[in-house]
């Protein structure tokens, strides 16, 4: 339903669609609060982007999935802070402690500046919804690679989402480890979403199953 010229909030009965996988509401301009009875729906991937939401967004739900939820374009408040009221205070200092250290901080602007402005020099490859850059972030002198996710290719999200799944659930020495991800916009406000891995400078995997 995106794109779309509909008046008003979005209807109450919509909370009876349960079995909806996928919304797509984006750049409707419907206002006021996003509808809590969405956290009980089943759904794989939830674009509320550019529309005139505002307050607090769910914590539940799809909405654990920040991969998973476009709000960008809103003047909605992510809940950090009622988030952590379901931590018990003893552990909060250690949760923030490790997810500090763990994970590289990057932005769109850290991104681009590494790649190089995503210039081909740097482009790695090309797949069906992503593209793979070589970069080098500011906090780092080491390499990485940078999957970028085309999100206008349909099929795109959930491509990204099955990745995601297969790299939590799999553990294995010989698959390249994921550093970080990145979600948020580009300089043009569109939906900017990557994940980046660590760099590996032994060609690709056609170069070793049929080298020349």
């Amino acid at each position: 339903m995106q794109g779309n010229s509909f008046q008003g909030s979005m209807p109450s009965t919509l909370r009876f669609s349960k079995g909806i996988q996928v919304l797509d509401l984006s750049h409707i301009n419907l206002p006021g609060k996003i509808p809590k009875y969405l956290v009980d729906f089943q759904l794989k991937i939830l674009n509320l982007s550019s529309n005139d939401f505002d307050g607090v967004v769910p914590i539940k739900g799809i909405f654990k999935n920040a991969i998973a939820t476009l709000l960008m374009g809103n003047r909605v408040i992510l809940a950090l802070s009622l988030l952590l009221q379901e931590v018990k205070k003893s552990r909060r200092e250690i949760f923030f402690s490790q997810l500090e250290n763990s994970l590289l901080k990057v932005s769109y602007q850290s991104l681009l500046k590494a790649t190089k402005g995503f210039s081909l020099d740097n482009l790695m490859g090309v797949g069906n919804f992503s593209s793979v850059y070589k970069g080098v972030p500011d906090q780092d002198e080491t390499f990485v690679a940078v999957k970028v996710l085309n999100l206008s290719r349909q099929g795109a999200f959930k491509s990204l989402l099955v990745e995601c799944k297969a790299l939590r659930n799999i553990r294995n020495r010989n698959l390249v480890k994921v550093i970080t991800a990145c979600s948020g916009v580009d300089y043009q406000g569109n939906d900017f979403k990557t994940l980046v891995y660590e760099f590996m400078a032994n060609g690709n995997l056609e170069e070793w199953l049929w080298p020349i």
